[in-house]
């Protein structure tokens, strides 16, 4: 299993806006969102840096996320999910997403995430609305939708017994 030092920045600088550096902290893990891309902020109005998955109101979407990570985490494997995700007015924008588990030892100690987004059917990259300035998603009163479309696809590529 690959290490944080095992990826370097200056091999990937077009990817960097769509990475993210996702903490296991504690038993049973919780995730803090170390650092995202500036895609990945966008995409969901705020940066939630330094911010714990389980500190945000529940979401489909949030709860899609936990089950993920924590299948990473435990299976120590690659994870690949495949959605469908729409916040309030925002256009629906269809999501692949890579879940690489890093170690500092024996155990997943971060999560590396990949997220590319587009409009659905197409292969045009979304460009999704700017938050104003200091201006923050109201994830409790937001219409956040997300569809994961490829759970039995994950589960044949992980097991293809």
């Amino acid at each position: 299993m690959p290490t944080r030092a095992d990826i370097s920045p200056w091999d990937i600088p077009r990817l960097l806006p769509n990475i993210g550096l996702i903490d296991v902290v504690e038993t049973p893990a919780r995730f803090r969102f170390r650092l995202l891309g500036s895609e990945i902020d966008r995409l969901f109005g705020e940066s939630l840096s330094n911010v714990y998955l389980d500190a945000l109101p529940a979401t489909q979407y949030g709860n899609r996320m936990v089950e993920l990570y924590r299948q990473c985490v435990d299976w120590k494997q690659i994870v690949i999910n495949q959605g469908l995700y729409r916040r309030g007015d925002m256009p629906a924008v269809e999501l692949d997403q890579l879940l690489l588990p890093l170690s500092g030892g024996a155990a997943v100690n971060i999560i590396l995430t990949l997220i590319d987004f587009r409009a659905p059917d197409t292969q045009d990259q979304v460009n999704l609305p700017k938050a104003a300035a200091g201006e923050r998603i109201d994830f409790a009163n937001s219409n956040e939708t997300f569809i994961s479309l490829n759970d039995s696809a994950v589960n044949a590529l992980l097991d293809p017994n």
